[in-house]
């Protein structure tokens, strides 16, 4: 090593011990950053500032666009551009952010009459090249990684690209992908302990959508789907690119969900949850109060199951799978152990020994003088709805065949299913030892919407 090399290293060393001095650091700065004018006189040719417009947005990280400044120098060229379709000013009126571009904008009128303040200082901005100019300029393209040119030729960050739910089958079904299913949507990513290449990392947050020509309240078919943002879907690895590309759909009539794009877009902090959210929450609340009652679970897990969601396919298969995973979360889900510490009944008034549902109903019905056995049944109903309908599966073959209401069956059996636990956890949590240690319920869980 030479001697100017350990010098260095010396230093380096006694420096790391030294307490760092603001001062210091602020004194070896350099003077303010500017941001250089996109006028006439830094770019007398129209021609100059579009190419340093496609430059920077061709080169730059997240294609962002070039910035404006603060200049009382004309911007004929600059008005000229975006008047022919070549540029487009996104100003913080457009969006807080912007260096990128989120939509695509044709208000020419508007971006003109704001290029002024964006230079004066008043708003803040960035010029990005049109579709039309990127055409003219004709990138070179990867052709394997599709959305990625799709940005390059122009398209807006937050742009939508909708798909067929079968899309995402094999990441949900292949244990090398970590799947999470959401109300209004899903994660996907590659699962950690798997030998991936850097380039073929995979993580995306997509929401899922739906034709808003049907009421979500109705009888009628409803139509799912899922979307992403185009700046998600740009660092996808070239082959997922391409495979879902060959899933893509025309996005006309289609609408992401609303929970999922208030979360995203809007950034609120949503006050109500999901359909399995709220039972997955009355799940655990039960749990918690029949620790509070009688020093044990009732259910062994309130964790989610990995393939309980929104069905992917409208087939009959998918409902069955569907049906066997709440199944195992409902009734398969209940403990003797629990049953017994609460001193529930193994038989009816009948005298024949019961299961599990049993034991709780006959629990319902010995311990509380306003009920009856109809009104009990009635509760436990879609409890027992899904058992039957997970049996009938098992002593038959049939071959799965498409079936379009199923949403509308999963948005129903969620609807009676969330009511039936709502009830078994009042019940418990008017016990004289859940009432003497105050508990009360969270208030999310009388605020949830059904889709």
């Amino acid at each position: 090593m030479g001697t100017n090399a350990k010098r260095r290293r010396e230093r380096r060393r006694r420096n790391s011990n030294k307490p760092i001095d603001g001062n210091d650091w602020l004194e070896q700065l350099p003077g303010v950053l500017t941001i250089p004018a996109v006028d006439d006189d830094t770019y007398p040719e129209p021609a100059a500032l579009l190419a340093e417009v496609i430059d920077q947005y061709l080169n730059s990280r997240e294609f962002n666009g070039l910035p404006v400044g603060e200049s009382s120098g004309l911007h004929t060229n600059a008005k000229a551009l975006i008047r022919g379709g070549l540029l487009q000013l996104v100003t913080s009126t457009d969006y807080l952010n912007t260096h990128i571009r989120p939509w695509l904008r044709s208000d020419v009128d508007r971006q003109v009459a704001e290029l002024p303040q964006v230079s004066a200082g008043v708003l803040t901005g960035c010029l990005y090249p049109t579709q039309r100019a990127m055409e003219v300029y004709a990138p070179n393209l990867s052709h394997t990684h599709p959305y990625r040119d799709r940005m390059m030729m122009g398209s807006g960050t937050l742009d939508l690209a909708f798909f067929d739910l079968a899309a995402v089958e094999g990441y949900v079904n292949d244990p090398s992908f970590a799947f999470e299913f959401g109300d209004d949507g899903f994660r996907l990513a590659t699962a950690t302990g798997y030998d991936y290449a850097d380039d073929d990392l995979l993580s995306l947050e997509a929401g899922y959508a739906y034709d808003h020509t049907v009421d979500y309240r109705g009888d009628e078919p409803i139509r799912r789907y899922w979307t992403a943002f185009l700046c998600d879907l740009v660092d996808l690895p070239a082959r997922h690119q391409t495979r879902l590309s060959t899933f893509e759909l025309d996005g006309r009539n289609l609408s992401a969900h609303p929970d999922w794009w208030e979360r995203l877009i809007g950034g609120r902090w949503l006050d109500h949850i999901g359909p399995f959210t709220k039972i997955l929450c009355e799940l655990k609340a039960i749990n918690e109060v029949w620790n509070i009652a009688f020093q044990s679970d009732l259910l062994k897990t309130v964790e989610r199951p990995r393939a309980w969601g929104w069905v992917l396919r409208p087939t009959t298969g998918s409902w069955n799978e569907f049906i066997h995973l709440t199944d195992k979360l409902l009734s398969d889900n209940l403990m003797p152990k629990g049953l017994d510490a609460a001193g529930a009944p193994k038989t009816n008034s009948q005298g024949d020994t019961v299961g599990t549902l049993g034991r709780l109903q006959e629990l319902i019905l010995t311990s509380s003088s306003a009920t009856t056995p109809e009104g009990v049944k009635s509760i436990l109903e879609p409890l027992r709805r899904v058992r039957a309908e997970r049996q009938a599966p098992a002593h038959k073959i049939e071959d799965t065949v498409t079936d379009r209401n199923v949403v509308n069956r999963q948005r129903d059996l969620l609807r009676d299913i969330a009511s039936s636990l709502d009830a078994i956890r009042f019940f418990v949590q008017t016990h004289p030892a859940v009432r003497a240690y105050g508990w009360a319920p969270p208030d999310y869980l009388d605020r949830w919407r059904w889709l």
